[in-house]
């Protein structure tokens, strides 16, 4: 599990700000709010999982991150087989990973924009399968609606329907550590070249989203 800590020269703090809006990056205070704090330099994994090289930083990362499950969507994320084994997030030197029960978004790490944690949100736009925003097309993949994290690319990656028939600028993901998540993400863009990444891509299983 991650702890805020005081942080060391070279971290990053990510503001929270509104639905979808670029993080601000600034080097943090000794007042640390946030829940957590990622060392690019130290990335360790909330699941023990062995590390790999970040990008070009040289940095070692090999992160995955749960869901977490408001009780009232326990039941029908079931049914659409949404469950505690299902569902995670998995951030490696090569991949970034969604797994949504049968849907999943996939794309090179070098398709990673920018993070920044969201919430609270409605539950009508979050309970039950993926929900499509009408408003930009954005994805979310939601067990709770208290907080998560929105996900911006590049280039926009598929995850609702199977071969690439709708693409998503950005993915919402309510895991349980929002913030390191968020903060894993910045440090890996701001890691990339500055040009767009050389593709992506996602799956649903046969028959898409219902």
């Amino acid at each position: 599990m991650y702890r805020a800590t005081r942080p060391r020269e070279g971290m990053v703090h990510v503001a929270r700000r509104g639905p979808c809006r670029p993080p601000l990056l600034r080097a943090p205070s000794s007042d640390i709010t946030h829940e957590a704090v990622l060392d690019i330099g130290e990335a360790r994994s909330t699941r023990g999982v062995q590390t790999g090289r970040l990008g070009n930083s040289g940095a070692m990362i090999a992160l995955s991150y749960d869901f977490q499950f408001d009780r009232r969507f326990v039941l029908v994320d079931r049914l659409i087989g949404v469950t505690a084994h299902s569902a995670v997030v998995e951030l490696d030197d090569h991949m970034f990973i969604a797994k949504f029960g049968r849907w999943t978004v996939a794309t090179p790490i070098a398709n990673l924009a920018s993070a920044v944690v969201t919430g609270p949100y409605a539950v009508a736009k979050v309970f039950g399968p993926p929900h499509l925003s009408l408003a930009d097309g954005g994805l979310t993949f939601a067990t709770n609606a208290v907080e998560g994290v929105c996900i911006s690319f590049r280039v926009p990656v598929s995850g609702l329907l199977p071969l690439g028939l709708m693409t998503h600028r950005s993915l919402t993901v309510t895991v349980r550590q929002a913030g390191a998540l968020a903060e894993a993400i910045n440090a890996v863009a701001s890691a990339q070249p500055n040009c767009q990444a050389g593709g992506s891509s996602a799956s649903a299983a046969s028959g898409g989203a219902p």
